[in-house]
């Protein structure tokens, strides 16, 4: 792994996950993420195609992108594996996301006002070092 291109997916509003379907096909969602000690977190809502492919094949890429999903030329990605994460994962992940954007913390007044459970479930991304281990 690079730490430079580790940096700048850190940097990154958003990233490009790319995640794998049962019969290899790769699909490509932007998302925001937050890179910590190493890892990328992210928050989805259940039932997502992510999260439904990462259960069956755990193989992701990361790059960084804007809003669209559109890479910057020369930027690098990043091949890694990803994890869902259970409900005490994914309230770290929380907590690291709403230190970097308030839409975050936002959205869970909003839930918290309405009296509903916050409805995220957190994916952990490990990246591969440059020998290929993760």
């Amino acid at each position: 792994m690079t730490t430079t291109a580790l940096a700048r997916i850190a940097k990154s509003s958003n990233v490009l996950l790319t995640t794998y379907r049962k019969n290899g096909t790769p699909v490509s969602t932007p998302v925001g993420g937050v890179v910590d000690d190493g890892k990328l977190y992210i928050l989805s809502y259940p039932n997502t195609g992510k999260l439904k492919r990462l259960h069956n094949d755990a193989r992701a890429v990361v790059a960084p992108c804007n809003s669209a999903g559109t890479v910057p030329a020369g930027a690098a990605s990043l091949e890694g594996t990803g994890r869902v994460l259970d409900r005490a994962e994914t309230k770290h992940a929380y907590q690291l996301m709403a230190r970097k954007t308030p839409l975050a913390r936002l959205a869970r007044a909003w839930y918290a006002l309405r009296r509903k459970p916050d409805p995220w479930i957190g994916i952990e991304v490990t990246f591969r070092d440059s020998h290929g281990s993760a």
